[in-house]
C-alpha cells in the first residue's frame, strides 16, 4: 500500500481525502503514486555505523544543515544495517527502514521524546518515485528490505504530519513491498510511570498496516501501558503477506469512518491472493473497534485469538470468513477462537457469501446488541456461493444475543458441549 486512491464521478483522484469512498467492499490501497505537495529532496541516507543519534546532521548523507525536519520534506532512508536512536524530539516527512531487497535499518525511540512523521515504512516501500526532484514523479514497484523499530517506555510517536497534499500519506506500515522480501517488526512498550503512545493518521482513511505484498513478513507487538491509535483502520496481513499483531496489554483504537471497516485480518485484496495470512492475538488490554471488522477476507486466511482483555465494537458487523460477494475469491477462511476475555459487539457474522468461518468459544463472554448470523447465503442470480459457518460453544463460554441467532440455509452448524 503506497498511496490511497479516491474515486469521484468516475475519475481517479490521488491524494484527496473523502472517508466515505472506501467502504468495506471497495477498500482500495493503490500502488500508483500521487503528486508530491512539494517534491522531496533526493533520498537522504543514513551513513553512521553502530547506534548513533538520529538528530545529528552529519549522520546523514549528504550531511544535513540541521536535524531532519518535516518542513524540509526529506526522503530519509536507513539501509546500512545500522541503528538510529531518537534521544530528543524528532521529525521526518518520509522515513523508510530497509528500503529495498538486501538493505536493512533499525530505529530505537527512547524515553521522553516526541516524534512527528509524515509516513513511516518499516521494511520496504511498495513503490518509490523515479524522480525525487519532480512534483509529479512516476512510481516504480519495489521489493522491500528489513526494518525494525523499538519504541521504549515514555515516548510518543505521531505519524500525522500534514503536508497539505499526499504523499506523505500520514500512515504507518510494517513490511511493505510490491511482491516480496520485505520483513518488518515494531515493538512498543510502556510502564505505569512512563506510558508510551503511537498515533497514526489524522483522517478516517489513514491506517496502520502490518504486512502487505506477496511474500512479506511483518509483526507488531503492543505491550502493557501503551496506547496505539489509527484514526482510520488497522490491517494485519494483506495482498499475499503474513502479518501478525500481538496485543499484550494497553489500549488499541481503530476509529475509522461510519459505514466502513476498522479491522482487516488476512485480506487477499481484490485479486484474492490465497497466500495471504493474518493473525491478531489479544492476550490482554482493551481494543476499541468503532466500526466493523473482517477476519479472513477475499481469498485470505484470518485468525483472531481472544485470550484475555476486552474487545469493544460499536457499530456494524464483525465478519469471520468474508467472501465479499464474489465466488472468484476462493479459499477465504476466517477463525475466531475465544478462550477468555470479553467481546462486546454490535453484530457478528460467521461466514459470508463464499467464505468459510468458525467461531469457537470455550471461555469468556460474547455480548451482542444485535444478532449473530451463522452462514450467510449467496445470491443465486449473481452466481455467488453459499457460506460455510460454524459456531462451537463449550466450557464456560457464554453468549448473550440482543435480537436473534440466525442460522442461514446452506452449510452452517451450531454445536454446544
Amino acid at each position: 500500500m503506497s498511496e490511497k486512491m479516491n474515486r469521484q464521478g468516475g475519475r481517479t483522484n490521488w491524494g484527496m481525502r473523502d472517508p466515505m469512498i472506501w467502504l468495506a467492499a471497495a477498500l482500495s490501497l493503490g500502488s500508483s503514486g500521487s503528486a508530491f505537495a512539494v517534491a522531496p529532496t533526493p533520498a537522504v541516507t543514513w551513513d553512521a555505523t553502530g547506534t548513533s543519534d538520529y538528530n545529528t546532521p552529519t549522520n546523514w548523507d549528504p550531511d544535513l544543515a540541521s536535524a531532519p525536519a518535516n518542513a524540509s520534506n526529506q526522503f530519509l532512508t536507513i539501509n546500512n544495517g545500522a541503528t538510529a536512536a531518537i534521544n530528543s524530539n524528532a521529525e521526518g516527512a518520509f522515513l523508510i527502514l530497509g528500503l529495498s531487497t538486501g538493505q536493512s535499518g533499525n530505529l530505537v525511540i527512547n524515553s521522553g521524546t516526541i516524534s512527528t512523521f509524515g509516513e513511516i515504512r518499516v521494511g520496504g516501500r511498495e513503490t518509490v518515485p523515479d524522480d525525487y526532484n519532480s512534483a509529479t514523479p512516476m512510481y516504480v514497484a519495489n521489493n522491500g528490505g528489513t526494518g525494525t523499530v523499538i519504541q521504549n517506555p515514555g515516548s510518543t510517536v505521531n505519524v500525522n504530519y500534514n503536508a497539505g497534499t499526499e504523499p506523505p500519506v500520514a500512515s504507518f506500515y510494517v513490511g511493505d513491498s510490491s511482491g516480496g522480501n520485505a520483513n518488518g517488526s515494531y515493538t512498543i512498550t510502556g510502564t505505569a510511570e512512563s506510558p508510551s503512545v503511537l498515533t497514526s493518521g489524522f483522517a478516517a482513511n489513514d491506517a496502520i498496516v502490518v504486512g502487505t505484498g506477496n511474500g512479506t513478513i511483518a509483526s507488531f507487538t503492543q505491550n502493557a501501558f501503551t496506547t496505539v491509535t489509527s484514526t482510520g483502520f488497522i490491517i494485519a496481513g494483506r495482498k499475499g503477506a503474513t502479518g501478525t499483531y500481538t496485543m499484550n496489554g494497553g489500549v488499541l483504537n481503530a476509529q475509522g469512518a461510519s459505514g466502513s471497516l476498522g479491522l482487516f485480518v488476512g485480506d487477499g485484496d481484490t485479486t484474492g491472493i490465497p497466500t495471504t495470512s493474518g493473525t491478531f492475538t489479544q492476550n490482554a488490554g482493551t481494543f476499541f473497534l468503532t466500526n466493523g471488522g473482517s477476519i479472513g477476507r477475499r481469498g485470505g486466511t484470518g485468525v483472531y485469538n481472544m485470550v484475555g482483555g476486552t474487545l469493544n465494537q460499536s457499530t456494524g458487523t464483525i465478519v469471520i470468513g468474508d467472501g465479499v460477494g464474489t465466488a472468484t475469491k476462493a479459499g477465504t477462511n476466517g477463525t475466531f477462537t475465544q478462550t477468555g476475555g470479553d467481546v462486546n459487539a454490535a453484530n457478528v457474522t460467521v461466514a459470508q457469501i463464499g467464505g468459510t468461518g468458525a467461531y469457537t468459544m470455550s471461555a469468556g463472554t460474547l455480548s451482542l446488541t444485535g444478532q449473530m448470523m451463522v452462514g450467510a447465503v449467496g445470491s443465486t442470480t449473481a452466481g455467488l456461493l453459499d457460506a460455510n459457518g460454524t459456531l462451537n460453544l463449550s466450557g464456560t463460554g457464554a453468549i448473550t444475543i440482543g435480537t436473534n441467532l440466525n442460522v442461514a440455509i446452506g452449510s452452517s452448524t451450531v454445536q454446544t458441549a
